[in-house]
């Protein structure tokens, strides 16, 4: 097995999102929905990711959580373009973190240029009902978490509010 081509060694967590992934290559679970086979190898706050069996990735959702009817949302046309997909979401993210005086002008430029850019290698994996023209909608509505929420504050008794 080439480690440099292993896809899951660079796949960085992102707990602020719940994203959580398998670092390598036996940590990923084969499972069976609807007489379908699918490896899950990564999860984040609104269900686990799966590859099929021609490799595409596709995310199950929690019942909680529904973007669509569908128990499935199409992802990615492979692990790859997960990993550059993912990638590219990430530098967004770290991008916002740098701007974040001007967080609400960049969060609508961020978006775009996620799916353009995933566009250019995946273009369904862009469309607005998947998985990352979803995250597109986030980013664009201030709705991904780029710092530790109040709530963690005030729960570690660090919260003082202003007199």
């Amino acid at each position: 097995h080439d480690i440099e081509r292993d896809v899951f060694s660079f796949l960085e967590d992102y707990p602020d999102m719940g994203f959580y992934f398998a670092k390598f290559p036996d940590q990923t679970f084969d499972i069976s929905i609807n007489n379908l086979d699918y490896s899950l190898f990564g999860k984040c706050w609104s269900g686990y990711f799966l590859t099929d069996e021609k490799g595409c990735v596709v995310l199950f959702q929690n019942k909680e959580k529904h973007f669509s009817d569908s128990d499935f949302i199409y992802t990615n046309n492979s692990l790859p373009y997960f990993l550059k997909s993912y990638s590219l979401f990430m530098s967004g993210i770290f991008l916002l973190k740098a701007n974040r005086e001007i967080f609400l002008e960049m969060s609508s430029e961020v978006s775009s240029s996620l799916v353009e850019k995933i566009s250019l290698f995946d273009k369904p994996a862009a469309e607005e009902t998947n998985f990352w023209g979803i995250i597109s909608y986030l980013i664009d509505d201030c709705g991904i978490k780029i710092n530790i929420p109040v709530s963690k504050y005030i729960e570690s008794d660090r919260f003082q509010p202003n007199s």
